[in-house]
C-alpha cells in the first residue's frame, strides 16, 4: 500500500487534508471521497490526491493495522499533528516535526 494525501482542490491541501492508504491513485480517490466531501461538500471532480513519496513509516504506524494487514484501502482523518506547525506528513518529535525544526 502507498500513502496519499486527500484534500479539496478549492480549499487546498493545507486545510483538512486526510491520509489515505491505497494501492493506486484511483483507489485512493474513491476511498477518500466520502471524508473530503463531508468536510467541504466537494464534488468528486474537486478531490485532490497526492502521492506521498519517501519514507512514510511514521504514517503507517497510525493506520488501521488490521486493514493494512489485509490490504484494505482506508483513510485517517484524525492524525497526530505537529504541535508547532500543525502538519502531519513529517516525523514528529518533542520540539516539532522535521518540516519546521
Amino acid at each position: 500500500m502507498k500513502c496519499y494525501m486527500g484534500y479539496d482542490k478549492i480549499a487546498g491541501c493545507g486545510e483538512g487534508a486526510i491520509l489515505i492508504l491505497a494501492n493506486n491513485y484511483k483507489e485512493a480517490k474513491q476511498t477518500g471521497y466520502e471524508s473530503v466531501m463531508e468536510l467541504f461538500g466537494s464534488e468528486y471532480i474537486d478531490i485532490g490526491i497526492k502521492l506521498l513519496k519517501g519514507n512514510n513509516e511514521h504514517l503507517f504506524v497510525q493506520a488501521d493495522q488490521n486493514k493494512l494487514l489485509h490490504n484494505i484501502p482506508h483513510f485517517i482523518d484524525d492524525l497526530e499533528t505537529c504541535s508547532v506547525c500543525g502538519m502531519w506528513n513529517a516525523v514528529i518529535g518533542e520540539d516539532g516535526c522535521t518540516n519546521c525544526s
